[in-house]
């Protein structure tokens, strides 16, 4: 049985180099795209086939047995049937369909680095445009949030750096953090949390540089802060970490959010909220194009225009709903 098959494959092997010598021959010019095709299936099917002998022929005996039992069982002679030229096929098709899930595989690999990398820049574009301290200490969390993807496209050291040192251009009092990039920026996004919670408490300013006299800074402190606004506001995209930020600065706000883990069954529900709502917000930049789809379908039908923001900071998040229900109670 052994035997079959490796002469099998090695005649169709024969044929198939014969036929690649006479292009060879003949030479194959890249700007033939039909010929060129056919030359490569041609070298694709040597390469198989090859492949085969060395290292398939105990597996091909095996399906070759199976396939002649089930022949006997059913009392179909062989003759009818070339059971050699349908196991070797069969498994050719197999690896064909390995090589091409393995090319689609190193695709989307390709484009998963393309877009950390993207991501990295982004980042580094939101870090260096802040000249406000708060603003630049919230970014931490952000950072936080994609440190797995930074640290797979080796940004992380580079985007960490670049926040540390703006917000030390940023703050009155030296800063000095020891440690990995890791390090650094668990504390910081430490740091970023305890603003907020200081925030929500008793707004007081953090020495910045050109501090101000104390009451521009109470009439600053009473314009920054929003916990007397209310509302419906359903939003479609960002991230858990984006979510929980949003809502502690307006704790009055009725949210229906629709974060990127949450799926589109949470996005379905969110859509059915936009008819009573006060404010739809879409985070185009963290959402996935399904999700976006299915809020704008219902959007048009109910003639209702969305904030639509593409990675923006959440401190611009909270700015946006903000003053959209403020012009609301106007």
């Amino acid at each position: 049985m052994r035997q079959e098959i490796y002469q099998r494959i090695e005649q169709y092997c024969a044929r198939l180099e014969e036929l690649k010598r006479e292009f060879d021959e003949k030479g194959v010019l890249e700007s033939d795209n039909e010929v060129h095709a056919t030359y490569q299936q041609i070298k694709n099917a040597i390469r198989h086939y090859r492949s085969q002998i060395e290292q398939d022929l105990p597996e091909l005996c095996r399906r070759l047995a199976d396939a002649r039992r089930s022949l006997n069982h059913n009392q179909i002679h062989e003759s009818e049937i070339d059971l050699i030229k349908q196991v070797i096929e069969k498994r050719r098709e197999e690896q064909v369909q390995c090589e091409q899930k393995a090319q689609m595989s190193k695709h989307q690999t390709e484009k998963l680095m393309q877009e950390r990398h993207r991501r990295a820049e982004q980042l580094l574009d939101q870090i260096q445009s802040q000249t406000n301290y708060y603003d630049a200490s919230y970014l931490a969390v952000e950072v936080y949030y994609y440190c797995e993807d930074l640290k797979a496209a080796n940004r992380l050291d580079e985007v960490v750096e670049c926040l540390y040192t703006q917000i030390q251009a940023l703050s009155e009092k030296p800063i000095t953090l020891h440690g990995t990039a890791l390090q650094k920026l668990t504390i910081m996004e430490a740091h970023a949390n305890r603003l907020w919670s200081q925030s929500q408490i008793e707004p007081k300013a953090i020495s910045e540089k050109s501090a101000k006299p104390e009451s521009e800074r109470n009439d600053s402190s009473e314009k920054g802060s929003y916990t007397h606004l209310s509302g419906k506001v359903v939003v479609f995209g960002g991230h858990t970490t984006t979510r929980t930020y949003v809502k502690s600065r307006l704790p009055k706000v009725h949210f229906v959010w629709s974060t990127v883990e949450d799926g589109l069954r949470i996005a379905d529900q969110a859509v059915q909220h936009i008819r009573t709502s006060d404010v739809i917000l879409l985070l185009t930049g963290d959402t996935s194009h399904t999700v976006t789809r299915k809020a704008a379908t219902e959007l048009r039908r109910l003639k209702k225009q969305p904030i639509e923001l593409n990675h923006e900071g959440v401190s611009a998040i909270v700015e946006k709903i903000a003053w959209k229900l403020m012009f609301k109670s106007c």
